[in-house]
């Protein structure tokens, strides 16, 4: 097993797109890349991206002015150049002159960094069938297309693309057959992901963000598994996601930041071995997910301000239903979900008057209900054992019905600030609390009910009640 990291990398200062170099009186944005040996940022090594505003206007990217840094990591690799002609270590390309050293190789055995250049074409790159490292086109203000890297196969690391201003087609990588993660990010003039429209799965992540004018994901469109995860993340024109219809089977989807993206419809998606998070996307009011019928690690809902109604009608099994901050959001349904494996985490939803669960069983962390409003807590009927912790607060329900299964609780349990709660009527299986007890500032709930419910139970833990 192989492992690379970058060699060194010349320090590469290049102005933002829509800068006028011309123009020396008006700071623009530089980036400055820099190699980041294996260590607390990198495991096996990557690059340092760093940028900031060129205040004093001297064209180099001063520490003082850094005001932001990303690390780009290597991966663990075993790609190598076998019997190919190889160039040995980094090869850097910030100028026309830099493509010469390229010759005959077929093979670089190392990175291959595109940083900084003015080139609107690289034709000694067409022969070029393996770099062993990762591949980084990063800032070429005049690169319009990556045709000239058509020819690429095998990457043993990461191919990634950012920060070309004019870069509108990456049809090239739909030729790659290996690769460790495609990382596709601020390039301002990518409409769209044409020239994918061949590929049915996919070996590595892709991550997709920040190309703050790609409207669709067309090009994705015939994608049924993705083998290690999709990021679809802060494309700020992105309205649909309907390149994704195909979509069956992945072990992480991330779909967050996208300001305005209304809706999201996976009509195919049964199965997320990770984690699926819809976080952040300000004009989502519609999620459709009516094949999902697992996230083994679980589902998360957050800050979607618009979302009215959530609903999942084929879960079966979840690490963790994390829904919080969608404060809109007024439905909430899971009718065939029996098992929570980690938590349910619902919180920060004022408007939210139904969350119905009918057939959860068990939930082997925490249940967290924390300012939901819920009126009762009928959508829990078959709630039996909670592993974790129980928190109430800020639900305006009078007692507990709609509890009747609960029995025990294996962490603590807190009961506060809930502004109508009289009593614990409801709670008629509930026998045993195995942390401690809480109840606090529930004005409507005087003390001796907590004390004599509190005297009906085992509490293994302290009881605080007031």
């Amino acid at each position: 097993m192989r492992r690379f990291s970058s060699s060194l990398l010349a320090l590469v200062a290049l102005v933002g797109a829509c800068v006028d170099h011309s123009n020396t009186e008006t700071p623009g944005t530089l980036v400055d890349v820099n190699p980041e040996p294996p260590g607390a940022n990198c495991k096996y090594g990557g690059v340092a991206i760093e940028s900031g505003v060129d205040a004093n206007l001297n064209g180099v990217l001063d520490p003082s002015e850094v005001t932001s840094t990303q690390y780009v990591c290597n991966a663990d690799s075993d790609v190598e150049c076998g019997s190919a002609q190889s160039l040995k270590g980094e090869v850097s390309i910030k100028s026309a002159a830099d493509l010469d050293q390229i010759g005959n190789a077929s093979c670089i055995d190392g990175d291959l960094v595109i940083a900084g250049t003015d080139l609107t074409s690289m034709p000694q790159l067409a022969g070029l069938q393996i770099v062993t490292g990762s591949v980084y086109v990063v800032g070429n203000s005049s690169l319009t297309s990556l045709s000239d890297l058509a020819g690429l196969r095998a990457v043993g690391s990461i191919y990634f693309v950012q920060a070309n201003p004019m870069l509108s087609n990456i049809g090239a990588l739909a030729g790659l057959e290996r690769v460790a993660s495609m990382q596709i990010i601020d390039n301002d003039s990518l409409v769209d992901l044409a020239g994918f429209e061949t590929i049915t799965k996919l070996d590595s992540v892709l991550n997709i963000s920040g190309n703050k004018n790609l409207t669709s994901l067309t090009g994705l469109d015939n994608i049924v598994i993705c083998a290690e995860g999709i990021i679809i993340d802060s494309n700020n024109a992105l309205t649909s996601t309907d390149a994704l219809d195909q979509l069956q089977s992945i072990p992480e989807l991330e779909i967050s930041g996208n300001a305005a993206l209304s809706s999201i419809s996976l009509p195919a998606l049964s199965n997320v071995e990770g984690v699926l998070t819809i976080n952040q996307n300000a004009a989502l009011t519609t999620v459709s997910l009516p094949q999902l019928t697992a996230a083994s690690s679980g589902v998360q809902f957050e800050q979607d301000t618009a979302l009215t109604t959530l609903d999942l009608p084929q879960l079966l099994l979840s690490g963790v239903v994390r829904v919080t901050g969608d404060t809109a959001l007024a439905s909430l349904s899971a009718p065939k979900l029996s098992v929570v494996a980690v938590d349910v985490d619902l919180a920060s939803l004022p408007a939210l008057q139904t969350a119905d669960f009918p057939a959860l069983d068990t939930i082997g962390g925490s249940l967290f209900l924390a300012v939901v409003p819920l009126p009762s807590f009928s959508g829990f009927p078959a709630l039996t054992n909670i592993g974790g912790q129980m928190l109430v607060q800020g639900a305006t329900a009078t007692d507990f019905s709609g509890l009747s299964a609960l029995q025990r609780v294996d962490g603590n349990v807190t009961i506060t600030a809930n502004q109508d709660l009289a009593g614990f009527t409801g709670l008629t299986s509930f026998a045993h609390i195995g942390g401690g007890l809480t109840v606090t500032n529930n004005p409507a709930l005087t003390p001796a009910i907590a004390q004599a419910f509190a005297s009906s139970i085992t509490i293994d833990g302290s009881i605080t009640i007031n």
